[in-house]
């Protein structure tokens, strides 16, 4: 019945995409600091031969944006080549050309090291933590297993999950119950023209010739469609013989 897509959608799947990013760093987190005991040695045979903590802070960042910019490279390539694909699923013309690459380029590379800073920041300073002396005696886990940190991230993570497992349900059956549900005309066959306001007294008279032209079952006058967002109460009419008790042409009209 017309346009029903709004800036709103837009938002919300921005959301998703960032919701699903947000999870992806735990994730790099949880399986960073779990992995701590393969890298405790190399901290302390580091630390003992004069590297600083701040150093090593340095080398996971670093090694954790390098990852970011890997993972970053796959997700440009395939949305690049799963493009045409998609404009003919979504019926769209979408393509990637200079003036994109302009602006996308610079702005992945913030994002590459926003999100390689963040999912990087807690590894860092957890394995830059790790004592010579701790790693000496064996001690490789010391204080590992009751990380709370880890447990908060965890539970997180897991929350965002159900969140969105939940929220994919319930949009899908509300896809399908409008999709399947018979309103008792097919809306296929329903045409609706906009902007009939600006015929002012004669719209009574156009949708009169409408109704009398072949093929049109009926017509009628609205000035709120369900597609629509917003509804028009106001009289449209210079002419002074039209008020609001007598009755006003709404702008629409749907035949």
């Amino acid at each position: 019945m017309g346009p029903n897509s709004t800036i709103e959608y837009v938002y919300i799947f921005s959301a998703i995409a960032l919701f699903i990013l947000i999870i992806a760093c735990v994730n790099f987190m949880n399986l960073s600091t779990a992995r701590s005991s393969n890298r405790a040695r190399e901290v302390g045979v580091r630390k003992v031969l004069g590297s600083s903590k701040t150093h090593l802070i340095f080398q996971f960042l670093a090694e954790s944006i390098l990852v970011t910019i890997a993972a970053t490279g796959i997700a440009l390539f395939a949305a690049i080549a799963l493009l045409p694909a998609f404009n003919q699923l979504a019926g769209k013309d979408i393509v990637v050309n200079s003036h994109t690459l302009a602006w996308l380029l610079p702005a992945l590379l913030l994002i590459v090291l926003v999100v390689g800073s963040a999912a990087g920041s807690y590894p860092a300073f957890f394995l830059s933590a790790f004592q010579p002396i701790d790693v000496l005696k064996g001690k490789l886990t010391a204080g590992f297993k009751n990380g709370g940190l880890r447990s908060v991230l965890v539970v997180f993570q897991f929350s965002i999950s159900i969140f969105l497992i939940i929220g994919t349900l319930v949009i899908y059956k509300q896809l399908h119950y409008i999709q399947t549900r018979d309103i008792g005309y097919n809306r296929n066959q329903v045409l609706v023209v906009q902007n009939t306001f600006e015929l002012n007294n004669q719209a009574q008279t156009f949708k009169q010739e409408i109704k009398q032209m072949p093929g049109v079952e009926n017509a009628t006058l609205t000035g709120f469609l369900p597609t629509s967002s917003a509804k028009n109460t106001s009289i449209f009419f210079k002419d002074a013989s039209f008020d609001q008790k007598k009755g006003a042409v709404p702008p629409n009209l749907g035949s």
